[in-house]
């Protein structure tokens, strides 16, 4: 939630079961290694370090969801549990989100955060953002990485899904430009984010992240300012792997003296 202004303090994740074959681990990143590396090349630094990023975020009508942009996720509708506008708008503010709606009846929430904040307990600089998620070229690498720690056989799954993603890309930007896909980050003023500046993010990235095979009952705890988490795609039946997962918006020190934040906690199931 690093696009929020108060995102949860703590992530919580429990193996819950593990009966698929390869895959399924959550990746941990620690993003103030990655500004580490980041910032390793000074006109790097220069060009992000007190910048902003805009993230837009394009939800279609739950009539017309798009079924060949992967980045359009859920409608707007069902995204904030209502279709009166009003309460949108609302929710909207409430997030400080600038929230608008064309002529086909779809919602684009744009909002500013900065690339790099500060933790607000050590006070380092985290390469806190949103932009490895939102990324038209995200999934496709992300796969393609897959497919050569998997290796093999096993590998050509994750291969081609890297090279499907590739080539739909490429075909959507022939007819749209980025900024109407389902998701994208650019600067402040809409310019959109170099292709070598964002591959230079994704091996920090990669750099600087933990990968370990869970054990049923497992449990991570993670300092969600500071360590970024994701799902490794997994060979079997989908209900194979279940992760339930919990965060707070409060570190583990507060729990005990501010009994009320544990009911603010949210589960789900990956």
């Amino acid at each position: 939630m690093s696009f929020r202004d108060a995102p949860p303090q703590m992530q919580i994740f429990y193996a819950s079961r593990m009966d698929q074959k390869i895959g399924g681990e959550t990746p941990l990143t620690d993003f103030h290694g990655v500004w580490v590396t980041l910032q390793e090349q000074e006109s790097f630094r220069k060009r992000y370090e007190d910048k902003q990023v805009k993230y837009i975020r394009n939800n279609d009508d739950c009539s017309s969801t798009s079924k060949i942009d992967p980045l359009v996720q859920k409608c707007w509708q069902e995204m904030f549990k209502t279709d009166n506008r009003t309460a949108v708008l609302e929710a909207c503010a409430a997030e400080k989100f600038e929230c608008t709606w064309d002529e086909r009846n779809r919602l684009t929430m744009t909002n500013l955060q900065p690339f790099v904040r500060r933790h607000p307990v050590s006070d380092k600089p985290v390469w806190f953002n949103h932009i490895n998620v939102l990324h038209k070229d995200s999934m496709a690498l992300d796969y393609e990485r897959t497919a050569v720690l998997w290796g093999g056989l096993y590998g050509l799954w994750p291969m081609m899904l890297g090279i499907y993603y590739r080539s739909l890309f490429g075909l959507l930007g022939l007819f749209w430009p980025e900024t109407a896909l389902g998701s994208t980050t650019t600067f402040e003023r809409g310019e959109t984010i170099p292709p070598e500046d964002f591959y230079a993010m994704k091996r920090a990235i990669w750099r600087n992240s933990f990968h370990q095979p869970y054990q049923v009952h497992d449990v991570i705890v993670i300092d969600n300012l500071r360590v970024g988490h994701g799902r490794e795609i997994y060979t079997g039946p989908k209900v194979s792997r279940q992760v339930m997962t919990a965060w707070s918006d409060l570190y583990p020190a507060h729990w005990v003296s501010d009994r009320s934040t544990l009911s603010d906690a949210t589960s789900a199931v990956q």
